[in-house]
C-alpha cells in the first residue's frame, strides 16, 4: 500500500503536472534560444550589407532572364574573389560561434572573434560596393526607378520607421 501511494504521483514521488510543466517550460525556452540562434547566425546574408547589396542583388532576379544576365556579367568576372570573400566572412562567423559556446566563456576570445567578423563583414562590404555601383550604373532609368522604389521599403521612406520619427524635428 505504501509503495503504491510513494510511486502513484510519478518518478520519485513528484506530481505528474510539474514534470509536465518542467517540459513545457523546457521547450518554450529551447524555441525562444533557437530564433536568437538562428536570427544571429543568418546574420546579414552572404553579401553583408546594410539591405542595398541584398535589394539590389535580388532586383536582379525580378528583371527578364537575358538582361539580369547582361547585369551580372561584371558579377561573373570576379565571382571567385567574391566567393573567397564571402567563404572568409563565414568563417569569422564560424569561429564567433565557436567562441561564444565555448566553456568557460572567454570574454577576450569573444571580443576577439566578433571584431575579426566585424572586420570580414567590412572587407566584403568594401569589395562589393563597386559592384553594386556598377549594376546600377548600367541600369535603364526606369529599372533605376524601380530599384529606388524598392530600396525606399513599404510606405516609400527608406527605412524610416513612423513611430520612432513620430512628433521629431528634423534636428532631433
Amino acid at each position: 500500500m505504501t509503495l503504491t501511494m510513494a510511486t502513484s504521483g510519478g518518478l520519485r514521488g513528484n506530481p505528474r503536472w510539474l514534470w509536465m510543466a518542467l517540459i513545457g517550460s523546457l521547450a518554450v525556452n529551447l524555441l525562444v534560444a533557437g530564433i536568437i540562434v538562428t536570427a544571429w547566425w543568418r546574420g546579414p546574408g552572404p553579401m553583408a550589407g546594410n539591405g542595398v547589396n541584398q535589394r539590389v542583388f535580388g532586383f536582379l532576379r525580378t528583371l527578364p532572364a537575358a538582361r539580369g544576365r547582361e547585369l551580372r556579367q561584371g558579377l561573373d568576372i570576379k565571382r571567385p574573389e567574391l566567393r573567397a570573400n564571402v567563404q572568409a566572412f563565414q568563417q569569422a562567423r564560424r569561429q564567433a560561434v565557436q567562441a561564444i559556446g565555448t566553456e568557460p566563456f572567454d570574454r577576450k576570445a569573444v571580443e576577439t572573434s566578433l571584431d575579426g567578423l566585424d572586420e570580414r563583414e567590412f572587407a566584403l562590404r568594401r569589395f562589393n560596393r563597386p559592384l553594386i555601383i556598377d549594376i546600377m550604373q548600367h541600369l535603364t532609368p526606369q529599372e533605376r526607378q524601380q530599384l529606388v522604389r524598392g530600396l525606399r521599403g513599404p510606405g516609400g521612406k527608406g527605412g524610416d520607421h513612423p513611430r520612432r520619427d513620430e512628433g521629431r524635428t528634423p534636428n532631433q
